[in-house]
């Protein structure tokens, strides 16, 4: 199953990024299709590496075709536009994962 992994970095207003995150953005990542789940969750602490990490978002797709679709529609272009315009792009590492057993065989 294809993840969509974003991990945000420190904001310099944790509150303001708050307010936009989860009352503008979250809504619009509920409207795109083809979405088989939705986590986030906030860095409480951090034990290695750098730099500090805020949040982290995963947009879960049932398969690649899947994953493809969804990225080619409007609902999903607005995600990229949303975070562009408040500058949450600057903070944003997106990677797309594929989840695989503990021993790397599938």
């Amino acid at each position: 199953m294809p993840t969509l992994v974003v991990l945000y970095r420190q904001p310099e207003d944790p509150a303001e990024f708050d307010r936009l995150y989860f009352g503008q953005h979250v809504p619009l990542v509920h409207r795109v299709p083809h979405l088989a789940g939705v986590r986030v969750g906030k860095v409480t602490a951090q034990l290695a590496g750098e730099p500090a990490l805020y949040l982290r978002a995963e947009l879960d797709f049932a398969s690649q075709e899947d994953f493809e679709a969804a990225s080619q529609t409007p609902e999903f272009q607005a995600l990229g536009a949303d975070v562009a315009s408040w500058g949450a792009d600057r903070l944003a590492t997106i990677l797309l994962v594929d989840d695989v057993p503990p021993d790397g065989h599938a």
